[in-house]
């Protein structure tokens, strides 16, 4: 993140932080709603698009890696999210870097991601269930 958008970023973060003088330190309270809207807003001008859908899969890129110790190996890479509309479709988004922000589904999508399946590295279940 460059720094001008991380000083703007929290800019918003300190507008919208609401502090309540009444003589004791750290007190007041934060908006969070109001600073995701206003994030939403301001990410919009910059030409960010927002998609309303539910992730349905991921997309892959294998490739060869070179490996100092021994011969290549195969190296999969996520690179595009499958997600569904509200009208039925289904369209791949590419991406460089993907944020599981889902909450309590976060383990149904680190799944589809392939966190928590297989025998490999990644095979631990991503441990945020919902209850």
């Amino acid at each position: 993140m460059n720094a001008n958008i991380f000083v703007n970023l929290m800019h918003f973060v300190m507008v919208f932080s609401y502090f309540v003088d009444i003589g004791l330190e750290k007190e007041g309270w934060f908006d969070p709603i109001l600073v995701i809207a206003a994030l939403k807003a301001k990410l919009s001008s910059y030409g960010v698009q927002f998609v309303t859908g539910e992730v349905v899969g991921f997309g892959w890129r294998t490739s060869l890696a070179a490996s100092p110790v021994g011969p290549p190996h195969k190296r999969s890479q996520l690179v595009t999210v499958h997600v569904r509309t509200e009208d039925g479709r289904v369209y791949p988004i590419q991406f460089a870097i993907c944020v599981n922000a889902a909450g309590p589904e976060a383990c149904n999508i680190a799944r589809l991601a392939g966190i928590g399946v297989g025998d490999r590295a990644l095979a631990l279940d991503l441990p945020i269930m919902s209850r």
